[in-house]
């Protein structure tokens, strides 16, 4: 691993191999980069752009969103798969299609799926969840969400658990603004219930607030949300969901929202900004 890596998830401006992008990497020296649809133009230059990030640093993990059906975004080189609602509640059904799906993440070099949700309850109308969630059984939940883990580990794709510590019960979609879910401990066991009994890679903290946390701090920069997560084991990294989205317009720069995040007990902050935004906040991260 280079030294002074930083515990950063950005995002990149190009969708294929340039100068500019080699001095993004040679300067932030991140854990990771997430794409998306727009990064995504043809196999082939997916491939590319991989591997010429990965000549650079070999260490650098690629991470995409891919639960299929609403968030699918491989449907930018034609893929079409099924999502949580269209599952059914059937576990063998979430593996065949996550396999499926994992089969074309290697195949192009990713390293990381940040699914499957693991959020219990009906989603609410413009909640940002709609079609997402398996159940609002949490044992249907789990099951179908080890599903999932199965069939991406069984080809070689991490997975990631989110979002911490649910987001069932929501009102709002935290791109846009925060949610404020009411209830001691007891009431949202259930929405717990997959972390105590699952093992992931990875485990994405929510922009939420809680009422059981003595704090109205959102969870993703919240000392308590990361120690109860702690206190399950049921991952080895703990990632922050993208720290510029709406929920976390009140709480603070970019630059220090990424600082209180790691300090509340994220071991990596993931960031979607422009490349010029993500130099600033690796800037600020050294000087502190």
């Amino acid at each position: 691993m280079k030294k002074n890596r930083l515990p950063l998830w950005i995002t990149i401006d190009s969708n294929e191999a340039c100068d500019s992008l080699e001095k993004l990497l040679n300067e932030v020296n991140p854990f990771g980069i997430i794409l998306f649809s727009r990064h995504l133009k043809s196999k082939s230059q997916v491939k590319d752009l991989i591997s010429f990030v990965k000549e650079i640093d070999p260490h650098i993990l690629f991470g995409i969103d891919q639960e299929g059906g609403r968030v699918n975004r491989l449907s930018a080189l034609g893929y079409n798969f099924i999502g949580a609602f269209d599952a059914c509640e059937d576990p063998e059904t979430v593996e065949k299609i996550s396999s499926e799906m994992a089969e074309v993440l290697h195949e192009l070099g990713f390293d990381v799926n940040f699914a499957p949700v693991v959020d219990v309850g009906k989603a609410a109308s413009g909640t940002g969840l709609e079609g997402r969630i398996y159940s609002q059984k949490k044992e249907v939940v789990t099951k179908c969400a080890e599903a999932f883990l199965k069939g991406l580990n069984k080809i070689g794709i991490k997975g990631c658990l989110k979002h911490f510590p649910g987001l069932g019960g929501s009102l709002v979609d935290s791109h846009k603004d925060l949610p404020l879910i009411n209830g001691n401990l007891e009431d949202r066991e259930e929405h717990l219930y997959p972390y105590r009994n699952l093992k992931a890679d990875f485990v994405m903290v929510a922009h939420s607030s809680y009422e059981f946390f003595s704090s109205n701090l959102p969870s993703s920069i919240n000392e308590e949300a990361y120690s109860l997560l702690r206190n399950f084991k049921c991952c080895d990294t703990i990632v922050t969901d993208d720290l510029s989205m709406g929920a976390l317009k009140n709480f603070g720069t970019l630059e220090d929202l990424t600082k209180k995040s790691l300090e509340c007990g994220a071991d990596i902050a993931m960031v979607i900004c422009s490349e010029e935004e993500t130099k600033k906040i690796a800037r600020y991260l050294r000087e502190d």
